[in-house]
């Protein structure tokens, strides 16, 4: 019993690791090659632990032309993992996952309505002066066979993003 006991024990981890969750609100800049350029905004729900963060994130894409009245607007629900590096002040995020796209908007003469399946990869820097908020730059690409995208953000975080720092 006393094994069984000591097994348990050697298991746990001796210092409790927070779990948390984070609410990540964005907004930028779409750059798409050969194609005008435009807006984003978006939302993101991450998980951090132990050093892994998994996210699921919302973000509707408008391209903004200043000759027409005719302007792009499609939507991307995405899904990532990815590793974050520093506990503290400082935060680096690596991610990559899959997301799809969908045009909501005015279609393109040569180019119905689409929806498409792309592969996401994002870089992220955060500053986390409180424990509760973060402010940060991220680098977010949708590569797919339609509309391949690149977005800088900014992002404003809000939830348990650290502990205390004594």
């Amino acid at each position: 019993m006393s094994f069984i006991l000591d097994f348990l024990c050697l298991t746990r981890p001796k210092k409790r690791l927070l779990n948390r969750s984070v609410v990540n609100q964005k907004a930028g800049i779409l750059l798409r090659p050969n194609h005008e350029n435009g807006g984003v905004f978006g939302v993101e729900a991450n998980y951090l632990h132990k050093g892994w963060i998994f996210s699921v994130d919302f973000f509707q894409f408008q391209e903004i032309n200043l000759l027409s009245t005719d302007e792009d607007m499609f939507r991307q629900m995405g899904i990532m993992a990815g590793k974050y590096y520093g506990d503290r002040l400082f935060r680096i995020q690596l991610q990559g996952g899959f997301a799809p796209i969908w045009q909501i908007g005015a279609p393109d003469e040569s180019d119905p309505h689409f929806s498409t399946f792309g592969l996401v990869l994002k870089t992220g820097f955060k500053f986390i002066p409180l424990r509760f908020f973060s402010i940060g730059l991220d680098v977010q690409s949708n590569f797919n066979s339609k509309k391949p995208l690149f977005m800088p953000l900014v992002s404003i975080e809000f939830g348990r993003l650290r502990e205390k720092i004594n």
